[in-house]
């Protein structure tokens, strides 16, 4: 992996961590999920229908962020975003299936790990 996709991932990482952040902070959630959504899906829009199978993407991310949203006003937003991250998990299987991509044991151990924390959660 280069540097320079590194650093937009760690960006986007934080990104997203604020967005959380954000969203248990403020008291008036819905309105805050319904712009947020909304602004996404008008900017992401035009280069969607340029790009055909960028539009069927962002359908899934569209329903991915709608399921979220509904799950962080209903359950605590550090449980929602920790259990959201097993799609790390969902991506590697279809790499490996789809796309015969080869994972090393370090990354299975990694899966073994997300899935642990999980339970984790789902026990306490």
């Amino acid at each position: 992996m280069s540097t320079t996709i590194l650093l937009i991932l760690l960006f986007a990482a934080v990104c997203h961590a604020i967005w959380n952040a954000l969203s248990k902070k403020i008291e008036e959630r819905d309105a805050f999920f319904t712009l947020i959504l909304g602004a996404s899906v008008i900017l992401y829009f035009p280069l969607a229908v340029y790009l055909w199978h960028t539009l069927v993407g962002g359908l899934f991310v569209f329903v991915s962020n709608s399921l979220a949203v509904y799950a962080m006003q209903t359950t605590p937003v550090t449980y929602v975003a920790s259990v959201r991250e097993i799609s790390i998990v969902f991506a590697t299987i279809i790499g490996v299936i789809w796309l015969t991509e080869k994972v090393g044991v370090v990354k299975w151990v990694s899966i073994g790990m997300i899935l642990a924390g999980v339970v984790i959660i789902k026990l306490s």
